[in-house]
């Protein structure tokens, strides 16, 4: 594993872990009413990516209601011949179709990606996604959209393209 991704990864097991329930008493109510709850949390990745060694993981996790907050990364070698690419965000997002995970929606999302000559920068930008629950625990996604990112002197507005992303709702 590269040390580039190493971070973001780490980033996201302790969100994972921080995101248990608020309780044990949660826990026994949803147990003893025997009811299935809604996942709260989404783990995924490009399955496809994978295949030319683009890796990519997101996790998200719902606030309330329609809205959620998530982390991704995202990170390309230099050694498939396109340049290293590394890419960290934080995101707030919007499910416009009034069910989490499910549907149109938008985010905000801000962070840290590589421009040209490897160079670090920050930036800030939107996505437009579609998701769809394949079943109570799958989740497709896909989605584009639009990222400014200032290194130094130098500005880029960089495309964001989720071919597809499959994930683990729990």
């Amino acid at each position: 594993m590269t040390r580039s991704l190493t971070p973001a990864l780490l980033m996201c097991t302790v969100l994972a872990l921080s995101a248990a329930p608020a309780s044990a008493q949660d826990v026994r109510e949803r147990l003893v009413s025997g009811g299935a709850t809604e996942p709260t949390r989404v783990l995924s990745t490009n399955p496809i990516g994978l295949a030319v060694r683009y890796l990519n993981v997101e996790y998200e996790t719902r606030v309330r209601d329609r809205l959620t907050t998530g982390i991704g990364a995202s990170h390309l070698p230099a050694s498939v011949g396109l340049g290293s690419y590394f890419n960290g965000d934080l995101f707030v997002r919007y499910y416009l179709t009034g069910r989490t995970f499910s549907g149109l929606s938008v985010d905000l999302k801000t962070g840290l990606t590589t421009v040209g000559d490897g160079r670090l920068g920050a930036g800030a930008g939107f996505d437009v996604n579609a998701s769809s629950r394949v079943n109570d625990r799958v989740v497709v996604s896909a989605g584009f959209g639009l990222k400014r990112v200032f290194a130094g002197a130098d500005t880029y507005v960089l495309p964001t393209v989720r071919l597809v992303n499959v994930g683990i709702a729990f």
